[in-house]
């Protein structure tokens, strides 16, 4: 569907591709690796599935039938494989950095 047509606050997140990340929960790990590394040109240690392993995902939205599964992890660094990592042509992405706090005034 359109997007808002404007600039909006939101976390990597993409979809999942069997063929390219591979199945079950390693596959969505891999996935989730690799829109961090694509958008937030970031990679991570330490990674965290926020639901069991068993919970198909949460809801994009009531309109759809996309799920998303959240994980949690640390940032380690600019990840140079990710400065190659290819952008969709309308992913006009600003990546900045911000405090938990400062997170919590945004949401």
């Amino acid at each position: 569907s359109q997007g808002a047509n404007a600039w909006v606050w939101s976390l990597p997140c993409g979809g999942w591709d069997p063929g390219r990340h591979g199945e079950g929960s390693d596959g969505l790990l891999e996935a989730a690796k690799a829109e961090l590394a694509e958008e937030a040109r970031m990679e991570g240690t330490n990674w965290q599935r926020l639901l069991p392993d068993d919970h198909p995902g949460i809801l994009e939205g009531k309109w759809c039938l996309n799920r998303f599964v959240p994980y949690a992890c640390d940032v380690r660094a600019l990840d140079a494989a990710g400065e190659r990592a290819q952008r969709d042509a309308e992913e006009l992405i600003e990546v900045h950095e911000v405090s938990v706090s400062r997170l919590d005034e945004i949401a």
